[in-house]
């Protein structure tokens, strides 16, 4: 959506509209800087990292324009290229959230390895022997960065109004149920339709992206939850009211409920970024948990194998001390004219040692009655 010095003056209530979607579009920039930059898990990612809080101070320094736009009204050339300056950056809003939105639902879906796109996951990584899965990887994320840049292009052309030159200023303040309600001829709509299909691919996709995660968090979250409306339906919500928003209104009440509805898909992204951080840190804390249990299993199995290897000497030691002793009371015993008895009270050849049958494993001992 353009800025435009053409475009009517703000009313009082608008401008107050705008203002406070400003304020939450910053505070919504603060957010997702701080999400991306204390998350260890968003810090590698440079579109969930970087684009997304630049998005949001885009969509903020739209609003803050938007609010004051009337004081452009009749000024010179300055004020005119900051205008252009505004649209420019405006056309990068819709390409980063997609990029972003994307990133969030591959990270959440490979981090803890379920399927997404046609592609599989085992342990946080792609499942290479499956030679389709590169290549879905590769072939989706490079086609939503080609998709993001072919959505670029339409903005800027949208936006600066080349090839209509300026003969339909109205298309950027109108929605979808104009498009079809327009008396024009089609050939003179294109231009309106080129002007709302960069929403209309993020609400798209989104619709798509959000169904997945809002599944996922249903059925594969480490956090269960008792209820379907748990928080991984914020993002289905944020694209629902994002695409109501782009639906109805013309101008100049159409500027103010799409931006409404993108603010709310900007804290429904961040409401989806806190519940991936947790979900991941969760799942993070129950390896550790597994990982510290196993050693601690290998550990107790050591130690007790150990005990039996020590166990098992001593009994060897003990045996092998038992054989050497009776074996030196059988040479006693059997020496020509030894007639000792037990504490030499037994009378001569009452002194007889019977031996006794044991187990094999336990070394026969003589016994001395």
């Amino acid at each position: 959506m353009a800025v435009e010095d053409h475009y009517p003056a703000p009313t009082a209530g608008l401008m107050a509209g705008y203002i406070i979607l400003a304020i939450l579009a910053l505070l919504c920039a603060v957010r997702a800087f701080r999400l991306g930059s204390a998350r260890s898990q968003y810090r590698g990612i440079y579109a969930i990292r970087y684009l997304l809080p630049l998005s949001a101070l885009v969509f903020a320094l739209e609003n803050a324009t938007l609010a004051s736009s009337g004081g452009f009204h009749g000024t010179g050339g300055g004020g005119r290229w900051f205008l252009h300056f505004v649209s420019a950056c405006i056309t990068l809003e819709v390409p980063m959230l997609l990029l972003a939105t994307f990133e969030i639902m591959y990270l959440v879906h490979k981090r803890r390895s379920v399927n997404f796109c046609g592609m599989f996951f085992d342990e946080g990584q792609r499942v290479r022997r499956m030679i389709t899965t590169p290549i879905k990887s590769f072939v989706l994320r490079n086609s939503i960065r080609v998709v993001a840049v072919v959505l670029t292009a339409v903005g800027l052309i949208t936006n600066f109004e080349l090839g209509v030159d300026g003969q339909f200023p109205e298309d950027q303040l109108c929605g979808w149920v104009h498009l079809f309600r327009d008396k024009r001829p089609w050939e003179e709509r294109v231009h309106l339709l080129l002007t709302l299909l960069p929403v209309g691919v993020l609400i798209v996709c989104n619709a798509y992206f959000s169904f997945h995660l809002w599944r996922y968090g249903t059925e594969s979250s480490m956090v269960v939850h008792a209820s379907i409306l748990n928080p991984w339906f914020s993002l289905s919500f944020g694209t629902g009211i994002l695409a109501a928003a782009n639906v109805f209104g013309g101008p100049p009440v159409f500027q103010c409920t799409s931006n409404v509805g993108l603010v709310v898909f900007l804290i429904s992204i961040l409401l989806v970024m806190v519940e991936v951080n947790k979900d991941i840190v969760a799942a993070d804390e129950f390896g550790d948990f597994l990982a510290q249990a196993s050693g601690l299993g290998d550990a107790i199995a050591v130690r007790k194998k150990r005990r039996r290897n020590k166990e098992g000497a001593s009994s060897l030691e003990d045996g092998a001390t038992n054989a050497a002793e009776d074996e030196e009371g059988g040479e006693g015993a059997g020496a020509p004219g030894g007639s000792s008895s037990v504490n030499g009270a037994g009378p001569p050849g009452n002194n007889a040692a019977p031996t006794e049958a044991l187990s094999d494993d336990i070394p026969a001992t003589i016994s001395y009655h």
